[in-house]
């Protein structure tokens, strides 16, 4: 449960120090609550760029209108009915999301159709090498047949001219395959490159954009790898779901500015308490996270998860109202060799309701 310090009370200093989040106060002049002008700006100029980078006419359009809503106060562009004068925040915060996720899987294809072209055009120059190959040796063949067939002829002046455009051929023969062998190479060097930054771009497809954790996409993957280690190879797995307590209330009484730095500085406290690279840290949905905790059993899970909650509990997110203090809740379960994403899911839920309704700041291990 979050609560502000009072003046008198001591700022806690064990925990990891974290960039403290500023200028979260000011009030908005329309009445919409605790609102920065920082966001007004941000979300404006991002919707600005975005505009600008777009192709799509009415996509394009539909951008400008929520900039001129956000800037200037004009007419929303959501279906939603606001008073005049008034911004449509929670209009645009939905729109932006579902603009860049539409973006991002458009992206995802685009790059998923693009290694295939390459891998397609590399085995195509490979096959087209074979065949030259082929093709040169049954006219090497051929030629040492006439070279052959010329030896025996007794004028002195054939046999030379012949033998002259014997070697110029086979030698146009030969500078041909090795200039080829050197195309594919080069060909086959830049393909490697592309696919090395495919794969970058891919993974960065796979980051939730405001706490730059992994995201559900990612989350589903690496989840279903797990299983399968665990079902195939009998390795142990722990999946932790982590959610913030009270952070609906959190968000009505501080804004969704404040809400975002919650969520950035949790995801933070997440990425230090489970540094390992094999396992995976995710932003489930919301304010919801989830931990793949892979070659774990469940009590070790338990206790890292205690511990990332004790962690949570010595931080804070720094206002003009005051610190913000959060606790959060934790289901535990080890994955099992017969689960399925719904069964391994379902008690992991029923873990994390167990711990909220246990008194919460808790964590939870399933039997």
């Amino acid at each position: 449960m979050f609560r502000r310090r009072t003046a008198d009370e001591p700022i806690h200093s064990d925990g990891p120090k974290l960039a403290p989040v500023h200028h979260l106060g000011r009030r908005d002049p329309d009445g919409d609550g605790e609102v920065a002008d920082e966001a007004l700006n941000t979300i404006a100029g991002i919707l600005g760029i975005l505009g600008r980078l777009d192709d799509n006419e009415a996509e394009r359009a539909e951008l400008q209108a929520w900039v001129q809503h956000l800037v200037n106060r004009a007419k929303s562009p959501s279906s939603q009915v606001i008073p005049a004068g008034r911004r449509d925040w929670a209009g645009a915060r939905t729109y932006l999301g579902r603009l860049l996720t539409d973006r991002r899987d458009r992206n995802i294809k685009a790059l998923q159709d693009l290694r295939h072209a390459v891998s397609a055009i590399t085995g195509t120059l490979g096959r087209a090498v074979a065949d030259d190959r082929a093709v040169d040796k049954r006219a090497r063949d051929e030629l040492s047949r006439l070279r052959c067939a010329i030896e025996d002829q007794s004028p002195e002046e054939i046999r030379r001219c012949a033998m002259v455009a014997v070697d110029v051929i086979t030698g146009a023969l030969d500078e041909r395959e090795r200039s080829w062998a050197k195309r594919l190479q080069e060909v086959s060097a830049h393909a490697r490159v592309l696919e090395g930054r495919l794969e970058v771009a891919e993974r960065e497809g796979a980051v939730d954009p405001l706490t730059q954790l992994s995201n559900r996409r990612c989350f589903d993957t690496q989840l279903g790898d797990a299983m399968a280690a665990v079902s195939i190879h009998h390795e142990w797995s722990v999946l932790v779901l982590f959610d913030i307590d009270h952070f609906k209330r959190l968000n009505d009484d501080y804004g969704h500015v404040v809400g975002d730095a919650v969520l950035r500085t949790f995801a933070h406290v997440l990425s230090l308490s489970f540094p390992r690279q094999r396992d995976c840290v995710a932003r489930f949905g919301g304010e919801e996270f989830a931990v793949i905790l892979r070659g774990s059993k469940a009590l070790d899970g338990l206790r890292l998860a205690e511990r990332a909650l004790a962690r949570i509990r010595d931080i804070s997110v720094k206002t003009a109202d005051g610190d913000v203090h959060i606790t959060t809740s934790a289901g535990v379960t080890e994955i099992r060799p017969d689960d399925d994403r719904d069964s391994l899911l379902k008690r992991a839920d029923a873990a994390l309701y167990r711990a909220k309704h246990g008194g919460r700041d808790r964590a939870v291990l399933t039997a």
